[in-house]
This record gives structure tokens, C-alpha cells and sequence, in this order.
């Protein structure tokens, strides 16, 4: 009985950390952009950046409520993964900052996923932002179409894991640190989404992290591999 105890406690423990991680996230995201704003002189980007406030605000506010309500919102949705991966581009660029390159590409092809897009967008953000503080300078983003899923791939030059750190984010271990609160709530969004986390990493040679996600609606009936024999965690040098 006191094991359960303990395992009740942890659990919303857990949940918490994984909760204030996001919002931290959101307060980076404004407080770039501001900076970015003020650095800024063309009046269409002044606009844009101040849609990626107000988004990040509103995305805050709604947290939040749910807090004090004592419920989060899980209402999941068939949606476009691309295109909501294209609607983010612009807080993930706020996110990491004016010192890290960004190159992303979207599989054009239509990508019908069921998940709760909120806990998608903190799921991303969350890497974005392990990213920018491993001092990465580059980030690469991709969907890929891999059989009957879709391949989020996301990978930077920084600093990288120690092995003992890979083992802890492969086995989904909370250390307990900031590090180890942020990928457990990727975790817990692909468990619920019926998704798949694949990490690589080596000190001093980046990481690179793929959420895959099961197709609705997919193109081809094999589902075992890349095609043409590609890896989809390889999306390029981002050193």
C-alpha cells in the first residue's frame, strides 16, 4: 500500500513539472519575439511577431484555466500534422532564437494524425527548446511519410548526451532536472497519440529525436521501413 502511495504522489508530481516546463516555454517564446520585434524594421514581420505573442499569451491563458479548473483540455482531433507543423514555424523560430539556424521541410503530402494538438505543440516546443539550450546553432525539422506513419524529425548540433544521459531518455527515466521533466512529457504525448520515440545522441555531436505518429488515413500499405531504403532519423549534416 505505501508503494501505490508513492507512485500517487510522483504521478501528479510529474505531471506538474511537465506543465510549468510548457509555460516556461511559452514566456521564452514571448519574450524572443519582443526581442526580435524591437530589432525589427519591416512592418509585415513587426506583424507576425506580434501574432506569435498574442499565440503564445492566448496558448499561456488557456493553460492556466485548466490549472485552476483542476482539468486539462484533451480534446483530440483529426488534424494535418504538416500543416500544423507549418503554423508553427514562427513560434519554433522565436523559440530558438536569432542564434540558431533553421532548416525546415514539410512533406507536402496530406497527413491525417489523431492527437490532442495542444499537447503536440508542447511536445515540439519542448525539443526546440532542449535544443537551443545544448548551444545548437543549427536545427533541422522534417516530416517524413514512412509507410502508415509520420516521421517528426528533429535534429541539432549541440552539445549532445553523455551515454548514461542517452540511456536515461531512451529508458524514459525522470532524473528529476529539467532535462529529463521535458522529454517525459513528449513521452507521455506519444504514448497517448499510440506514437513512437526514437533518440540519437553523443556528446558533442548533437542530437537527433523522432515522435512518430500513426496515419489516419495513410498512402501505402508497408509500413516497415523508409522508402528507398532511407533512414528517416538521417535528414542531413546539422553540424
Amino acid at each position: 500500500m505505501q508503494l501505490q502511495s508513492q507512485s500517487d504522489q510522483t504521478e501528479p508530481a510529474g505531471a506538474q513539472r511537465e506543465l510549468v516546463h510548457h509555460l516556461r516555454n511559452l514566456f521564452s517564446v514571448v519574450v524572443s519575439a519582443k526581442q526580435m520585434f524591437e530589432r525589427e524594421r519591416d512592418d509585415a514581420e513587426r506583424a507576425v511577431l506580434l501574432d506569435v505573442i498574442e499565440d503564445a499569451a492566448r496558448r499561456g491563458s488557456e493553460l492556466t484555466t485548466g490549472l485552476l479548473d483542476d482539468h486539462r483540455d484533451a480534446d483530440v482531433a483529426t488534424i494535418d500534422i504538416g500543416a500544423r507543423l507549418s503554423g508553427l514555424r514562427v513560434m519554433i523560430g522565436a523559440l530558438a532564437g536569432d542564434g540558431i539556424r533553421i532548416d525546415f521541410h514539410v512533406d507536402p503530402s496530406p497527413a491525417l494524425v489523431r492527437i490532442v494538438p495542444a499537447d503536440f505543440d508542447a511536445a515540439l516546443l519542448e525539443l526546440v527548446r532542449n535544443a537551443a539550450v545544448a548551444g545548437a546553432t543549427r536545427l533541422g525539422l522534417r516530416l517524413r511519410i514512412v509507410g502508415a506513419r509520420a516521421w517528426i524529425v528533429i535534429a541539432d548540433n549541440g552539445r549532445g548526451m553523455s551515454a548514461t544521459a542517452l540511456d536515461h531518455a531512451r529508458s524514459g527515466a525522470d532524473a528529476g532536472h529539467a532535462h529529463g521533466a521535458g522529454l517525459c512529457r513528449v513521452r507521455h504525448f506519444l504514448r497517448a497519440a499510440h506514437g513512437q520515440f526514437l533518440i540519437r545522441s553523443r556528446q558533442g555531436a548533437g542530437t537527433t529525436i523522432c515522435m512518430t505518429l500513426p496515419l489516419v488515413l495513410h498512402r501505402t500499405a508497408d509500413g516497415s521501413g523508409a522508402p528507398d531504403g532511407r533512414d528517416p532519423l538521417n535528414i542531413g549534416d546539422a553540424s
